[in-house]
């Protein structure tokens, strides 16, 4: 029997997109797929759109699930229960501002996890990184390293660029889109409650696996999310910082000695290259589009600096200032 693909799709007030989404979807799904979409707490036309989705689509799975603006940890979890997690399969979780473009998503997966192996768990296919050296003590905002992300990502200055056709290993995959095999929701449960309403169930589901002898890591495939499509909560909580803060205390605490064993010793950074997952040409199509995203991200982290403040922005990605700091560093050494 050909594995089962669970895509679970977190929706809030995103009616000027959501259709494109979930046919984005459809398009990536065959027989075996089953759609998930959690509408939290919409006070737009979302679940009007989803209607009239399902009704145009009569003979694709798509289940509609109403939450009462719980966010993201609560609603991936009520996906999770609903769907069938007993047979082989994967769980697709994505955001409502990704729209699939990788027609053959689905194949490309299950031939992943074969290759790479048994003990392969949480995958990302935008972004992943390793814990720093001091995660424990450090209490502040950076405590990842070694970031690598997708070339169809939102090229964050501070991460490498993994290729379509690649795989890499990082001890943290962070969401979205990601995958999760129907048998490990099955064997260590669902998202931590305890999180709720967000922030770092990634982590923690990672360094779930990580405990049980998995590997996680971030795997490329054809998708579109731009910077300008996120930030669908026009009144974000207040209280997001307290959530990230607390989140991340519980995580040391839960995990301390896991966390003091990754730690002291070296975190996987392979990387593997599938060539027969990349169709001709599309490295120079990912790179075009990181170009792009590099751009935007760069607008999007200056627009609210002071005149002094971009001056340094720019200033700090300078040849001449990266040269400087090379040279210091040599002179130590």
């Amino acid at each position: 029997m050909k594995p089962i693909f669970n895509y679970i799709i977190t929706i809030h007030n995103k009616e000027n997109l959501i259709e494109k989404v979930v046919n984005s979807v459809i398009n990536c799904s065959h027989e075996n797929s089953f759609i998930y979409a959690v509408l939290d707490g919409c006070t737009d036309k979302s679940e009007e759109i989803i209607d009239r989705v399902i009704f145009n689509n009569p003979n694709i799975s798509i289940t509609k699930i109403i939450m009462n603006d719980v966010h993201e940890i609560l609603c991936i979890n009520s996906g999770l229960r609903i769907s069938n997690q007993k047979v082989e399969g994967y769980n697709i979780i994505l955001q409502d501002d990704v729209i699939l473009k990788d027609y053959d998503l689905e194949k490309k997966i299950s031939e992943l996890y074969k290759r790479v192996g048994k003990n392969l768990g949480y995958t990302s296919f935008r972004l992943g990184a390793n814990l720093k050296k001091d995660f424990i003590e450090n209490e502040g905002s950076s405590l990842f390293v070694d970031f690598i992300e997708s070339a169809y990502g939102h090229a964050i200055s501070n991460a490498n660029v993994l290729l379509p056709g690649q795989f890499a290993f990082r001890s943290i995959a962070i969401k979205s889109p990601v995958c999760i095999p129907t048998s490990i929701i099955n064997k260590f449960g669902l998202l931590d409650e305890n999180l709720a309403p967000c922030f770092h169930d990634d982590t923690e589901y990672s360094l779930r696996l990580l405990k049980n002898g998995y590997k996680n890591g971030v795997f490329v495939i054809n998708y579109e999310s731009d910077l300008d499509w996120g930030g669908t909560r026009e009144k974000p909580n207040p209280r997001y910082a307290d959530f990230i803060k607390n989140n991340i205390t519980y995580i040391k605490n839960k995990y301390y000695y896991d966390i003091v064993k990754i730690i002291s010793s070296k975190q996987d950074t392979e990387i593997f290259t599938f060539n027969d997952f990349s169709e001709k040409n599309e490295t120079q199509r990912a790179l075009e589009r990181y170009n792009l995203n590099y751009k935007k991200r760069e607008r999007y982290e200056i627009k609210n600096l002071s005149l002094l403040e971009k001056v340094k922005y720019f200033f700090l990605k300078t040849i001449f200032y990266r040269s400087l700091r090379l040279i210091i560093h040599l002179l130590k050494n």
